[in-house]
């Protein structure tokens, strides 16, 4: 019972992020983790709120957690790449991306590149 109810507590996250309204949605996937640490996908959207907020750690922190619940979700990997590129760790972002364009170039080249030049339109030039 417990993952079904981790699980409305994700979608009521999804729900209130679609409105904007971050306090709650941080809410619902807090009361998800909660109920059920491993629900991978709370963690992800925890993460996505926390970066959202500027709460790198804490968005890492997340998605590391997701990675060793999940390590072969490519949507995880690619997130966990662009907070890592968020905190200056470029050499590891890389990894993460490498480490998909070796499973299937086809399928995320195009998700690592739109991802990438969102952050990097966010982070100082060099």
């Amino acid at each position: 019972m417990a993952p079904i109810i981790s699980s409305a507590y994700v979608n009521r996250g999804l729900i209130m992020n679609s409105r904007a309204n971050h306090v709650a949605a941080l809410s619902g996937f807090d009361k998800a983790i909660g109920i059920d640490p491993s629900n991978m996908w709370a963690l992800y959207h925890r993460a996505g709120e926390f970066e959202q907020k500027g709460d790198l750690p804490a968005a890492l922190a997340d998605m590391d957690k997701a990675i060793k619940l999940d390590p072969q979700n490519g949507n995880i990997l690619v997130e966990h790449g662009v907070i890592l590129l968020l905190l200056g760790k470029d050499k590891e972002a890389q990894a993460d991306f490498n480490r998909l364009l070796q499973a299937d170039r086809a399928l995320w080249q195009k998700r690592i590149d739109e991802r990438t030049a969102a952050v990097r339109k966010l982070l100082p030039v060099k």
